[in-house]
C-alpha cells in the first residue's frame, strides 16, 4: 500500500516525503477521531453529550499498532474528563480497567507492543475507512 494514500498527484509532485506523511497522518487522525466520537456519541466518564467531545486513547498514540485501533479509543468530553484522563494516569488506568476488564486491557497492551510504522497504520485506516 502506498504511504501517500489520499494525496493527489499534483500535491505529491510538490511535497517532500515527510510532508506527505504528515498530511496522511493528519487525515487519518481526523478520520479516526470522528469515527470514535460518532460511535460513542457521549462522554463515557460523565455521560454528557452537549460538551465538545474528544477521542482519547487508552494506550498512547505513539504506539502505531493501536493508534488507529478502535478498541484502544474512547470518547471523553474535553473538560473536565479528558483533562482528568491525562492529569491522573493512575486513577484513569484503574477506571478504564474497571470498565473494560483486566483481560481486555492486557490484550490491548500486548497489541500496543507490536512494532509497525505509523504511516502504514494510517494508510491502513484510511483504506478501510474512505
Amino acid at each position: 500500500m502506498r504511504v501517500d494514500a489520499g494525496v493527489s498527484a499534483a500535491e505529491e509532485g510538490c511535497m517532500k516525503p515527510k510532508t506527505r506523511k504528515k498530511k496522511l497522518w493528519r487525515k487519518a487522525d481526523a478520520s479516526f477521531s470522528r469515527f470514535i466520537r460518532d460511535r460513542d456519541r457521549l462522554c463515557l466518564k460523565c455521560g454528557w453529550t452537549n460538551r465538545q467531545l474528544h477521542c482519547a486513547h487508552i494506550f498512547p498514540r505513539t504506539r502505531a499498532a493501536t493508534r488507529y485501533w478502535s478498541l484502544n479509543a474512547i470518547t471523553l468530553c474535553g473538560m473536565p474528563c479528558h483533562k482528568w484522563w491525562h492529569e491522573n494516569p493512575a486513577e484513569s488506568g484503574i477506571w478504564i480497567q474497571d470498565i473494560k476488564g483486566t483481560e481486555f486491557i492486557e490484550r490491548l497492551r500486548q497489541r500496543s507492543l507490536i512494532v509497525m510504522k505509523r504511516a502504514d497504520a494510517a494508510a491502513a485506516w484510511l483504506a478501510a475507512h474512505p
